[in-house]
């Protein structure tokens, strides 16, 4: 799918970054081996099954609720259902080996570090975000997750529109990048950010919506004027929350 032309920034200005986390900060591995692999291995541990019974039936559970119910991403409920005696966060930490950003990632938080808020606006459960950022030393000035602080399945305008309302800004003034372009760049740009998808395997047929480096944000921001601003900001609280976020963003 090809993307519009992305608006110049001489009639907007860029003052937050927003991120995706999975599949844009974090490499999907973990998630897909937590999901897919730890928790069919402890359900077939507790039932005394072979592997592939127990993954047959946990895929199956998975399948039967589904990425439209906020249930399907919170490792609290499915421990509940399969029986599971265990504090999900030390589960999550168990498998810390399989955690990882990518380079670019990592490269652009350095960048935009002190010149703009950066943003975690995430479909995953805020746990994981939490350790996340624990294990992997990435800070991010306020962390939303549309399961967990709003109650929305999916990311959609509904969920950008809440999180420019949390953080204090207008839904103009962030630019959003992530790896789903349904969920990261039309739903985004339907609330009125700035959104660009992220695809590390190239951006053929993409249009100018599309980066495969996410340190290419910093020469985007650059061209639209955003780059010879700093933005200073400052924020009440580290990890925000749908209740408790109060950002306030000093205007020049």
């Amino acid at each position: 799918m090809e993307y519009g032309a992305a608006r110049e920034s001489r009639t907007r200005r860029i003052r937050v970054i927003s991120l995706d986390l999975d599949g844009t900060v974090i490499d999907r591995g973990f998630a897909e081996h937590f999901w897919m692999e730890f928790i069919p291995k402890l359900y077939a541990e507790l039932k005394g099954i072979d592997l592939a019974d127990a993954k047959r039936q946990v895929y199956s559970a998975y399948d039967e609720v589904g990425p439209g119910d906020v249930r399907w991403y919170m490792p609290e409920y499915w421990l509940n259902r399969f029986g599971i005696d265990a504090d999900p966060r030390a589960l999550i930490l168990k498998n810390i080996a399989w955690m990882r950003t990518y380079p670019d990632a990592e490269a652009l938080l350095g960048r935009l570090n002190g010149e703009y808020p950066v943003i975690a606006s995430t479909n995953s459960a805020r746990i994981f975000a939490e350790v996340y950022q624990e294990v992997l030393g990435i800070r991010f000035d306020a962390t939303l997750s549309c399961v967990s602080d709003f109650g929305i399945a999916r990311k959609n305008a509904e969920f950008y529109r809440k999180v420019a309302k949390a953080i204090g800004v207008d839904p103009e003034e962030v630019l959003h990048v992530g790896d789903d372009p349904e969920r990261d760049v039309e739903a985004a740009i339907e609330a009125g950010f700035e959104a660009y998808l992220i695809d590390r395997k190239g951006c053929e047929g993409r249009g100018q919506r599309c980066v495969d480096d996410l340190r290419k944000i910093v020469d985007i921001l650059c061209r639209g004027g955003n780059g010879a601003h700093l933005v200073t900001a400052r924020w009440n609280i580290g990890t925000a929350s749908a209740n408790t976020t109060t950002v306030n963003i000093a205007r020049p």
